[in-house]
C-alpha cells in the first residue's frame, strides 16, 4: 500500500519538472568560443536569470523586460520549471514563483 503511494508521488514529482526552449527561425546567436557546454547553447553566449518573482493573487501576467540584448532580439530562450518552483508556488498559493531563464541574444547584423 505504502509502496504504491510512494511510486505515484514520485511520478507526480518528476512530471512537474520540464524545460521549454524557443528559438527564432532567422538570425544567429552571439558567438562565444569559450562556451563548451554541449546542447542548445554550444558556442553561443548565454545569459542566465534565476530569481523569485512576487505576484498578487489578482495578477494574471508578469512581464520581464530583457535589457541585455544590444541587437534588440532574442535568438534562443529556455524556460525551466523545477519541482522546487512548483512547491514554492503551491506553498505561497501562487504569490511567489521561481523563474529560471536562459537566453541568447540575436547577433547584430549591422
Amino acid at each position: 500500500m505504502y509502496l504504491s503511494a510512494i511510486c505515484i508521488a514520485i511520478v507526480f514529482l518528476f512530471s512537474s519538472c520540464y524545460t521549454v526552449a524557443l528559438k527564432t527561425a532567422q538570425g544567429e546567436g552571439v558567438p562565444d568560443p569559450m562556451s563548451v557546454e554541449p546542447g542548445k547553447f554550444e558556442n553561443i553566449q548565454k545569459i542566465e536569470i534565476d530569481t523569485v518573482i512576487k505576484m498578487s493573487a489578482f495578477d494574471k501576467d508578469f512581464v520581464y523586460v530583457v535589457k541585455d540584448c544590444d541587437s534588440g532580439g532574442i535568438f534562443l530562450l529556455e524556460y525551466k520549471n523545477t519541482f522546487s518552483g512548483v512547491l514554492l508556488a503551491a506553498i505561497t498559493f501562487g504569490r511567489k514563483r521561481k523563474v529560471k531563464l536562459t537566453y541568447s541574444c540575436n547577433l547584430d547584423q549591422n
